[in-house]
Parts: C-alpha cells; structure tokens; sequence
C-alpha cells in the first residue's frame, strides 16, 4: 500500500511516441487502400 493515492500520468515523451505509432498505423493503412488492388472477386 505503499502507492496508494498515486496515479499514474504519462510524461510528454510517451503522449508523443503514442500519438506517432497511431500516425504511422494510419499511414499504413490509407495507403494499402490506396495502392493495394482491392477488388470485388468476380464469381
């Protein structure tokens, strides 16, 4: 018990290295809907 009462607050560093993995996952993304070919299958 000794940290009772504390709470945890992320530092600068970590809201920025958090906010860029979520960039780049976006990134990724809307660029393979943009260059992948994604297509209906033709059945």
């Amino acid at each position: 018990q000794a940290y009772q009462g504390l709470v945890y607050w992320p530092t600068p560093i970590e809201f920025g290295i958090a906010l860029g993995v979520v960039g780049l996952s976006f990134l990724i993304f809307f660029l393979g809907l943009k260059l992948l070919p994604l297509k209906p299958a033709d059945e």
